[in-house]
């Protein structure tokens, strides 16, 4: 996994910066175009060539020093490179609480957007879930939760609606939300 931001840069360092393969293609698997335009104004498709596809999201990320972006378009290049070669699997669960229980076990101190890209599944959810079971939405750690929130929490669990709870608590449906949301 790319928890070291350092092996991360280095790794889209070499990426970027290395030369084009040979032209006989010897260097790149069967299958990946490199002929394709590289000035689009969108990323060609991942079904066409992963190299392509990412190759045109990091060059620009690259163009627009978005350092954070550069480094999850190397997570998730890494990953669906792996899901390709049959290296990886996104574990699906049949219940949610499967889910649940295998990020709160598993994915304690990763962050947040690295353990979305990981499972395949979106930061809010990631994000929600640590929050809904008391545990730090960015790293996943426990940890003591305001006294609102709890209360927020607990109505959650027993299945009150984000408006009812705003109501209850004097805030705003949306205020709820982002409390929820780890936000």
């Amino acid at each position: 996994m790319l928890s070291d931001a350092r092996a991360a840069t280095a790794f889209v360092d070499r990426a970027l910066g290395a030369k084009p393969p040979a032209a006989d293609g010897s260097s790149v698997p069967n299958g990946v175009r490199l002929d394709g335009p590289s000035m689009q104004t969108y990323a060609p498709s991942k079904r066409l060539s992963l190299h392509a596809h990412y190759e045109w999201r990091m060059r620009r990320a690259v163009e627009q020093r978005d350092a954070p972006r550069l480094l999850m378009l190397a997570a998730m290049a890494t990953r669906d490179c792996m899901e390709h070669e049959g290296t990886y699997h996104v574990e699906r669960y049949e219940f949610h609480e499967e889910a649940v229980n295998a990020l709160l076990r598993d994915w304690s101190g990763h962050g947040s957007g690295e353990v979305a890209v990981w499972l395949g599944v979106p930061e809010k959810w990631v994000r929600r879930q640590r929050t809904l079971n008391g545990r730090d939405p960015d790293y996943g750690e426990e940890r003591e939760q305001p006294e609102l929130l709890r209360k927020v929490v607990e109505m959650t669990n027993h299945g009150a609606s984000s408006r009812t709870i705003a109501s209850i608590v004097g805030k705003s449906h949306i205020t709820i939300q982002r409390m929820l949301n780890g936000s």
